[in-house]
């Protein structure tokens, strides 16, 4: 018998999406019935409990600066998502 803990499970808990109109972002998790969490980060930034994780909005050209990346042309293979 292993005194071992088992593995640990995977979990997503944090989905951070780049977007280009943080306002009508807002707005639209708002609306599915989200919970918007840290409101002191006014429109910078927006998290958003789902339970089990956090989305996190942040406006695109905030994002790919973050992540190295040009704001323009935006790359196919990164549409504005980190997991």
């Amino acid at each position: 018998m292993s005194n071992s803990p088992p593995p640990p499970i995977p979990r997503f808990t944090a989905v951070t999406l780049g977007v280009s109109d943080i306002r009508a972002s807002i707005a639209f998790y708002e609306a599915l019935g989200f919970t918007r969490k840290f409101r002191a980060t006014g429109e910078a930034v927006a998290f958003f409990d789902t339970g089990a994780s956090v989305i996190g909005l942040f406006p695109w050209d905030e994002l790919a600066q973050d992540a190295a990346l040009p704001e323009q042309p935006r790359p196919v293979a990164f549409r504005g998502i980190t997991l």
